[in-house]
């Protein structure tokens, strides 16, 4: 359960310069786990805000489950396009698959 009424989804397209921001500055392909690594960078302060309503075990993952979703959903808008699964690593460097991206 969230404590805020606004999803992770809508608090990311109100930050979609930021966003966009973080997809134009790595070199692709690039995957899901590199994208959340360099936003949570750039954005520490709104990343971690996305934590604080998740605190509870498998928190991080709901998290960047969500954020990678916000990808997929706005690939277009983002100039994105998927170019299969890959295996790397996670928020805690454990290898899992997820999505590869390249520019369009």
């Amino acid at each position: 359960m969230t404590t805020n009424t606004t999803s992770i989804a809508q608090k990311l397209a109100d930050e979609f310069e930021a966003v966009q921001r973080v997809v134009n500055c790595l070199e692709p392909p690039f995957t899901s786990h590199k994208f959340i690594q360099e936003f949570s960078h750039q954005n520490e302060t709104l990343y971690l805000s996305f934590l604080a309503r998740y605190q509870r075990p498998n928190g991080v993952r709901s998290v960047n489950s969500q954020i990678g979703r916000f990808l997929s959903v706005n690939s277009d808008r983002l100039g994105l396009q998927k170019t299969g699964k890959k295996n790397d690593g996670n928020f805690f460097g454990k290898n899992s698959g997820n999505e590869r991206w390249e520019r369009r």
